[in-house]
């Protein structure tokens, strides 16, 4: 059973804190065939996120969704540059 990697992003995150995860994930899925995650982001409310330095992204899904009630990590980048793993309870 595939894992979901949710990775939270809001406005002023800084890029490499949720992309850096978000390559380790999805490269670590492709070197298994896609047996070992399922990585999506994640933002607060609907519609884009602006980050630090100004790129536009678009959350996969919003806080409270389908997606994020059955994610079992959420990686959440801190404003001030590190991030760490948390765990979560899968619904």
């Amino acid at each position: 059973m595939r894992s979901n990697i949710a990775l939270l992003i809001f406005d002023e995150v800084e890029v490499l804190d949720f992309a850096g995860p978000y390559e380790v994930f999805s490269v670590a899925d492709e070197q298994h065939d896609h047996q070992l995650f399922n990585v999506f982001t994640v933002g607060l409310l609907p519609g884009t996120v602006r980050t630090r330095n100004g790129l536009k992204v678009v959350p996969d899904a919003v806080s409270g969704t389908k997606w994020t009630d059955c994610a079992r990590r959420l990686w959440r980048p801190r404003p001030v540059k590190a991030a760490h793993l948390v765990g979560m309870d899968s619904a």
